[in-house]
């Protein structure tokens, strides 16, 4: 199962979109969904050991360009911000990918 959604097929199209030429890292969910005159991406991934987040979004008349800014998370965090409803996580792609995240989520801190 691939962890590269909608627009973004691989580690390049997220080069592409945001406009970094960033190595890649241990990507765990990358998503990006243009709906005609707006778009919105996140891009959960783990790099040094530590887990890290980046969200852009965009109207017609731009892209992802210069919006690259990895936030570190914990875990915990991560599964707060997948289960409550938050104005910096996009809540389309949110509510479309929400099993993905999850599993993302049990796969960094299981349920017990």
């Amino acid at each position: 199962m691939s962890v590269y959604h909608d627009l973004f097929e691989g580690w390049e199209d997220v080069q592409r979109e945001f406009g970094m030429k960033e190595p890649e890292p241990e990507v765990l969910f990358a998503a990006y969904e243009d709906d005609s005159y707006s778009g919105e991406a996140l891009v959960v991934f783990k790099r040094g050991g530590k887990l890290w987040t980046v969200h852009g979004s965009h109207c017609s008349c731009y892209g992802l360009e210069e919006q690259w800014d990895a936030e570190q998370a914990t875990p915990q965090q991560l599964r707060h911000m997948v289960d409550a409803s938050h104005d910096q996580w996009f809540d389309a792609l949110k509510t479309r990918y929400k099993e993905e995240l999850v599993q993302v989520c049990d796969l960094l801190e299981p349920v017990s």
